[in-house]
């Protein structure tokens, strides 16, 4: 479920505590979109050992180029407005100073 979608759904369904921990119950976690593909192939689930992805970012990078560029169609456009939003509801919930950077 790591993509940049499926993370904004929850930073913006879900409460925070204390500022900064963001909670899922189990029962929420059932109502998140997150796209499903049967037919991935095995290459790319290899992906991650062979770039060598270390960070959360690099890999929402990767996955939403595939899932939400070449699977799901979404415009570069779209994509790009998912992550900064994304990353400013983040950061603000983490109490960034420069969250829009």
């Amino acid at each position: 479920f790591y993509n940049s979608f499926t993370l904004l759904m929850m930073e913006l369904w879900w409460r925070t505590y204390w500022w900064w921990v963001l909670e899922v119950t189990p029962n929420e976690f059932k109502k998140l979109p997150i796209p499903f593909f049967e037919d991935i192939p095995t290459e790319k689930l290899d992906i991650f050992y062979k770039k060598n992805l270390s960070s959360i970012e690099d890999i929402l990078i990767e996955n939403d180029k595939y899932i939400l560029w070449t699977r799901l169609w979404i415009p570069t456009s779209t994509i790009k407005k998912i992550q900064k939003i994304r990353r400013v509801l983040l950061d603000k919930r983490l109490n960034k100073k420069n969250i829009l950077k």
